[in-house]
C-alpha cells in the first residue's frame, strides 16, 4: 500500500510472506532548484575616482572591504603603480566568478593606475589559484560597453606567481577559532535501527610560521543513543581488531573529549605538487603521524594522492594514552577483543571527474591501499555535485576479508548529502554540513579520518568547482 503525501513524498506498507510487516517513507526534492536569497554585505556602487598613486591609497581600508564584501579573509595586499597583488582565503562566496567581480570592482573604486589585478586564492597558507585581471577588459565589462559583457571576459586563471609589489596592507590572523554542531548517525543496524550523536566541537588553530600550524579540538556530546551498540565479538564469525566498533566508548563514556590536537605543516612542490606532514591525536580514535602527496595540475580533471600513516588506537579512558595492550576486556558483554597498537595505513588515490555533457560535475573516487585493521582492498566514491551546490555521493568498500571474516554487512558502504550552509541561512557562506548515512558500522574498510585533505585544500584548481574551506 503506497500512500502519497503530496509531491515532495509518499508513504507506503506491505505485508510479506504471512508474517511481516514493513513500513517506509520517501521523500522527494530537486537539488538543482535549491535556492536562497541571501542578504548580502551591499557592493559598493562602480565609482572610479581620478588616477591615484599607490602611496595615496588607503589600502588597510581596502584590505577590510575585500574581507567584508569580497570574502578574501586574511588577505595581504601588494601594490604599485603597475600591479597589484591580493593573497587571501575566500572563505564566502561558493562561486569563484561573484568574489572576483566584487573584489575588481573594490580594486578599481580605489582609483589605482594599476592595469593588472591578481588575485592569488590560498588555502592553508598554500596558493592554489593565481586569477588575472585585465584593467581594461574590466572597465568593459563593470560600464556595459557591449552586450554579454561578463566578468570571465576580463580574467586568466594561472598557477600562482612570485609577487613582485611592495606589501601596502597585511590582515593575517595567526589564531583561528569557532564552533561546529555535529551530528554522527548510522542506519539500520542490527543492535538499533538508527544510532546517532550530536553534540559541538569547538576547533581553534594557530599558525606557528607560513607553513606549520597547530590546531585541536574539544568535543561536546549533547545526547546520543550509543548506550544500544552492544556489538558482541566473536559470535558473529569475526575476530578483527575493533577500530571502529568500539565507537560507544568513546561516545556515551566520554560526553567532554579531545576530538583532535596535531601539528600540521604544508608545502608546495613545483607548480603542480602539495604535500603535507602531520602527527598528534589525529581524531577520535587513533594517534599517530602521516604525510599525504598530492599531484594536481591547473584546470585538469585528473588528480592522483598517496597517504602514508602509522597510528595506535587512543585508549576512551585516558585522553591521552594510546592501547599498548592487544587484547582487552568489555565489562558490559563480559568478553574479550582486540585493538590496534600500531599498524600501517594509507592509500593511493584517484581522482577523476568526467567531462560528460548529458551527466555533468561528477567526481569518482579510486582508493587502493591498507585500512585501519589491516585488510586491503579498494574504495570506490561516486558523487555528484548539483546546481545548488548540493553534493550527493556513494562509496563502498570491498577489501581481502571474506564475508565471513567482515561480519554482518560483509563490506563497507554508505551514503552521503553535503548541503551548502547559504542554502538554509541568510547570508553567503562556503562551509558546508555534511550528512551520512553508514548503513552498519564494522572493522572492516575503515580509513583514517584525516583532518585534512589536500585535493579539498586544492579545489579552486579546478574551474568548475566551488571554494570551500580546507577544512
Amino acid at each position: 500500500m503506497i500512500y502519497r503525501l503530496k509531491d515532495w513524498g509518499y508513504l507506503r506498507a506491505n505485508y510479506e510472506r504471512g508474517n511481516t510487516w514493513t513500513l517506509g517513507f520517501t521523500l522527494k526534492t530537486n537539488f538543482n532548484t535549491l535556492k536562497q536569497n541571501w542578504v548580502d554585505t551591499p557592493t559598493p556602487a562602480y565609482q572610479p575616482t581620478p588616477s591615484t598613486s599607490a602611496e595615496d591609497i588607503q589600502w588597510q581600508q581596502v584590505s577590510k572591504e575585500l574581507e567584508r564584501i569580497a570574502g578574501y579573509d586574511d588577505n595581504q595586499i601588494y601594490a604599485d603603480n603597475d600591479d597589484i597583488y591580493v593573497v587571501g582565503t575566500q572563505s564566502k562566496y561558493r562561486d569563484q566568478n561573484i568574489a572576483i567581480e566584487k573584489a575588481a570592482l573594490i580594486l578599481k573604486n580605489t582609483g589605482s593606475q594599476a592595469a593588472r589585478y591578481h588575485l592569488i586564492e590560498q588555502q592553508a597558507s598554500i596558493p592554489v589559484l593565481q586569477t588575472n585581471i585585465d584593467v581594461q577588459a574590466y572597465t568593459a565589462v563593470a560600464e556595459q560597453q557591449y552586450v554579454d559583457a561578463s566578468i570571465t571576459d576580463a580574467i586568466q586563471r594561472e598557477n600562482p606567481q612570485p609577487v613582485q609589489a611592495p606589501l601596502q596592507a597585511d590582515n593575517h590572523q595567526a589564531l583561528h577559532y569557532g564552533l561546529t554542531p555535529v551530528l554522527q548517525q548510522s542506519i539500520g543496524g542490527s543492535e538499533d535501527f538508527y544510532l546517532f550523536n550530536v553534540g559541538i566541537n569547538g576547533g581553534a588553530s594557530y599558525w606557528l610560521t607560513d607553513h606549520i600550524t597547530i590546531g585541536g579540538g574539544i568535543y561536546l556530546n549533547l545526547y546520543d543513543n550509543y548506550d544500544q551498540f552492544l556489538y558482541d565479538v566473536p559470535p558473529d564469525g569475526t575476530d578483527l581488531k575493533r577500530v571502529r566498533t568500539l565507537v560507544r566508548q568513546y561516545i556515551s563514556d566520554s560526553p567532554l573529549r579531545l576530538s583532535n590536537l596535531q601539528l600540521t605543516s604544508f608545502h608546495q612542490l613545483g607548480d603542480d605538487v602539495y604535500l603535507q606532514n602531520y602527527g598528534g591525536y589525529l581524531e577520535t580514535m587513533f594517534a599517530g603521524v602521516g604525510s599525504e602527496i598530492l599531484y594536481r595540475t591547473l584546470n585538469s580533471n585528473w588528480a592522483w594522492g598517496l597517504d602514508v600513516n602509522y597510528v595506535a588506537q587512543r585508549d576512551p579512558d585516558n585522553t591521552f594514552s594510546v592501547f599498548t595492550e592487544e587484547v582487552q576486556y568489555d565489562p558490559i558483554t563480559n568478553r574479550h577483543y582486540r585493538v590496534q597498537t600500531g599498524a600501517l595505513t594509507g592509500h593511493l588515490t584517484a581522482y577523476y571527474r568526467p567531462e560528460w555533457t548529458w551527466f555533468d560535475n561528477l567526481l569518482f573516487k579510486v582508493s587502493v591501499g591498507q585500512y585501519l585493521a589491516e585488510d586491503r582492498g579498494v574504495t570506490v566514491d561516486l558523487s555528484k555535485q548539483f546546481d545548488s551546490g548540493v553534493v550527493a555521493g556513494a562509496y563502498f568498500a570491498k577489501t581481502d576479508l571474506s564475508a565471513e571474516e567482515f561480519g554482518e554487512g560483509s563490506f563497507t558502504k554508505g551514503v552521503y548529502v553535503s548541503i551548502p550552509f547559504d542554502l538554509f541561512t541568510i547570508k553567503p557562506s562556503a562551509n558546508r554540513a555534511v550528512i551520512a548515512w553508514t548503513p552498519l558500522t564494522r572493522d572492516g574498510g575503515q580509513m583514517l579520518a584525516r583532518k585534512y585533505h589536500l585535493y579539498r585544500v586544492t579545489e579552486a584548481r579546478d574551474p568548475k568547482a566551488e571554494f570551500t574551506p580546507a577544512q
